[in-house]
């Protein structure tokens, strides 16, 4: 939070670019695109194989929460592409409030798995399965169960990573967000020397 020479006083610490190989300018487009696409088939993804795990208030919440995420990326490859500070602004608040939210959804998640009636629910829908597909179980319940909690360690194994990885696109994002601000504060400061406005 140092002071710069025009004055302006950063928020967020300088932090490389999401795309090391593009412009600061192209690294967050790139990477903004690149999460629109991929929030789009989560979404399509969960209505199309959906197995009524969830109940439906909880679902609703989840489309919400990313399509409000989807309209502030939008709204910020906008404001960056028409250098409009106003439309990147957003990002910040929108982008940190859907952080926290899946932070708490891993958390719970992670207590949820971690119980044994939750374990027992999920064994008896598995050998259900096996009658209704007629088929035959060949491993034994501590072997399932065995299976089940392993399937859920590499779940939160990769929600972790997912999340480390949106924690660094935040801040890599409000960092460039933090630059143009920088910038146009330093335009305006010219400006002002230049019209003897001091």
């Amino acid at each position: 939070m140092a002071d710069t020479k025009s004055g302006y006083k950063r928020r967020f610490p300088r932090i490389g670019r999401c795309c090391c190989c593009f412009s600061p300018e192209m690294s967050v487009t790139v990477s903004s695109i690149i999460l629109i696409v991929l929030l789009i088939l989560c979404i399509i993804y969960s209505i199309s194989f959906n197995i009524g795990m969830m109940d439906t208030t909880s679902i609703i919440i989840d489309y919400t929460v990313i399509v409000c995420v989807i309209i502030s990326l939008i709204v910020l490859v906008i404001g960056v592409k028409k250098s409009k500070l106003s439309f990147m602004k957003q990002f910040r608040i929108v982008f940190l409030l859907d952080l926290v939210y899946e932070i708490y959804g891993i958390i719970t998640y992670f207590i949820k798995v971690n119980s044994d009636e939750f374990i027992q629910e999920t064994l008896k829908i598995m050998k259900d399965s096996y009658k209704t597909m007629n088929m035959e179980n060949q491993l034994s319940e501590e072997m399932l169960i065995n299976n089940i909690k392993r399937s859920f360690r590499v779940a939160m194994i990769e929600y972790i990573i997912i999340s480390i990885i949106m924690i660094f696109y935040y801040l890599s994002t409000c960092s460039y967000i933090e630059d143009v601000k920088e910038k146009q504060f330093e335009e305006k400061d010219i400006r002002n020397l230049e019209n003897n406005e001091y």
